[in-house]
């Protein structure tokens, strides 16, 4: 291109920042659609042991902050998670299902919101990481099959944050392979929080 057709940095920034987030959502995509390829032919295969909680928040927050903060202008907190708390499970699959939770949660978010990673003790002898937002919130007729795959609360909301209905359906089996569960608390207009409870490990604070 000649000097004069060549745009200025301003609008070459703006370019390369859109194809990053292109080449972000197209990754995240393939990675669900393998993840759910490897399910469907040979079960999930996990790898349970202690996992720090504290640390997992702590590293999923660090890693998409960048994301919440340029892309929808949203705040990512990580609450504080006592020291030792531990989960049974697989880091790796756990790291997986968080990352889906706030992602999900960023993309629903309206601009000048929040969005929370919480992680503590249950009562019966569990532990819980939570993801929470401020966003538009989820109508209790859509809280049985929001976890199902593909299923998407608002068709053009969703194609407006670039969700494809496979977040919360991976977090949901993976969850429950780890021999957890999951849920969903909301309210229209409000926000959401999505739970995740799983066994406690050897260690971890009584």
């Amino acid at each position: 291109m000649s000097p004069e057709e060549r745009p200025d940095e301003v609008e070459t920034r703006r370019y390369l920042e859109v194809t990053a987030s292109e080449t972000r959502r197209l990754a995240a995509l393939v990675d669900d659609l393998l993840t759910l390829a490897r399910a469907d032919a040979e079960g999930l295969r996990l790898e349970r042991r202690p996992v720090d909680l504290r640390s997992l928040v702590e590293a999923v927050t660090a890693a998409l902050a960048p994301l919440a903060r340029q892309e929808r202008h949203v705040s990512l907190v990580a609450q504080e998670v006592p020291r030792g708390l531990r989960a049974m499970a697989d880091p790796g699959r756990l790291t997986q299902v968080v990352q889906n939770l706030v992602r999900n949660a960023i993309m629903h978010t309206p601009e000048g919101g929040a969005v929370s990673v919480d992680a503590g003790e249950e009562d019966a002898g569990g532990v819980f990481l939570a993801v929470s937002d401020t966003g538009v919130g989820i109508a209790p007729e859509d809280f049985e099959r929001v976890f199902d795959r593909f299923y998407r609360t608002d068709e053009s909301r969703t194609r407006d944050s670039g969700g494809f209905g496979l977040g919360l359906s991976i977090a949901r089996d993976l969850v429950q392979a780890m021999g957890g569960a999951i849920s969903v608390s909301s309210q229209v207009g409000l926000g959401s929080s999505f739970r995740v409870r799983l066994p406690r490990a050897a260690g971890a604070p009584e």
